[in-house]
């Protein structure tokens, strides 16, 4: 899966395959190979759960991992969590891993756990065997979040394009699949 993504305020794409009905109470786990050839700074792009009818910038209802950064470091691969209320979202910052748009494979894996830390859950992201951590906010946890769709989705505020790509993916669904 995967290609040239790019945003536009009038037509933000996504690809993404139904998983049913998720939520922040479900156990999600997801892990493949991923390989960026082209970043386009402010671009950004988003792997993981999300909402196919709730989206927009600031993003809502979105679990999984951001590439973003800034032209002076190039993009991380970092953890993003964002509830029903958009003001509510958290991504990790300066400890996520650099990823070149060098085309390189990268091994990566999202692993988020409802119950850990007292319930307020945490989100864990690797690449290549880096990891970044970070348990949820109270008040995202208390907003929520639901899903509907696995895949890739643009950066809704706009920015250049990307390319990327996706291989040997398992990621959650629900025991329906609808």
């Amino acid at each position: 899966m995967g290609g040239l993504l790019y945003s536009s305020a009038t037509t933000p794409g996504y690809y993404g395959n139904k998983v049913g009905r998720l939520t922040l109470d479900d156990r999600l786990t997801a892990s493949g190979k991923v390989a960026l050839t082209q970043y386009g700074s402010d671009g950004g792009l988003c792997l993981g759960w999300f909402d196919s009818k709730k989206r927009g910038h600031p993003p809502a209802n979105i679990l999984g991992v951001e590439i973003t950064g800034t032209t002076s470091t190039g993009p991380r691969f970092r953890g993003v969590a964002a509830s029903s209320d958009p003001k509510a979202a958290y991504r990790q910052r300066d400890t996520a891993a650099l990823i070149a748009p060098d085309g390189a494979s990268h091994a990566w894996k999202i692993d988020y756990q409802p119950d850990a830390d007292g319930g307020r859950g945490r989100l864990s992201v690797w690449l290549d065997g880096h990891e970044d951590t970070f348990v949820l906010p109270p008040e995202l946890r208390k907003a929520g979040a639901a899903f509907d769709r696995f895949g890739l989705f643009v950066h809704e505020g706009g920015g250049r394009a990307s390319r990327i790509y996706l291989d040997d993916l398992t990621y959650t669904v629900t025991g329906d699949g609808k």
